[in-house]
C-alpha cells in the first residue's frame, strides 16, 4: 500500500478504515446497521449527506436515548453524545469536506464494509428491550490519545 497519495477515494478510504476502528471499539455489531436486505440482495443504507442516514447515525440507530425531539438519531445527537466535533468527524469518514468528496466516501464505506466480509444481516424478531447506551466519550478519547 503506498503511504503517501493525493487520490481522493484512496485519502476516503483511509478515514473509513479510521471510523470503522473507532465504531467496532464505540458499539460493536454496529455494520449490521449499514444494509437493507431484499430478498438475497443487501442493499447499502448509509448516505452520507442525510443527518439521519449517514454511518454515524444508523450505528446508533437503535439508540434511543440519542434521538432528537422528533425520534430520529441523527449525526448531531450521535457527534454530541460522543463529544466528537466535526473536524473529528471529518477525519473519522462520518462526515465529508465537500458534495463530491460525499460521494466518493459512500462508496468507500459499502466498499469496504462489503469487502471486510461483512455478510446479510439477519434480524430477527425478538422482545425488545431498553436500549443500553455505553458511554463512550471517555474511553473513545482515551483510546484516540485525546484528553479525556
Amino acid at each position: 500500500m503506498q503511504l503517501i497519495t493525493n487520490d481522493p477515494y484512496e485519502l476516503c478510504k483511509r478515514r473509513v478504515q479510521r471510523g470503522i476502528k473507532l465504531l467496532n471499539h464505540a458499539k460493536p455489531g454496529w455494520s449490521r446497521n449499514m444494509f437493507d436486505v431484499l430478498g438475497d440482495e443487501a442493499y447499502f443504507r448509509a448516505k452520507d449527506r442525510y443527518n439521519n442516514g449517514c454511518v454515524l447515525a444508523l450505528a446508533f440507530e437503535y439508540e434511543s436515548n440519542l434521538a432528537n425531539e422528533f425520534g430520529y438519531v441523527t449525526y448531531a445527537t450521535v457527534s454530541n453524545a460522543m463529544d466528537l466535533p466535526d473536524r473529528i468527524c471529518k477525519l473519522f469518514g462520518f462526515s465529508s469536506y465537500s458534495m463530491e468528496d460525499s460521494k466518493l466516501l459512500d462508496r468507500a464505506w459499502e466498499e469496504i464494509l462489503r469487502e471486510g466480509g461483512i455478510t446479510i444481516p439477519v434480524r430477527h424478531r425478538v422482545k425488545l428491550r431498553a436500549a443500553t447506551f455505553r458511554e463512550p466519550r471517555r474511553d473513545i478519547l482515551r483510546w484516540l490519545g485525546l484528553p479525556a
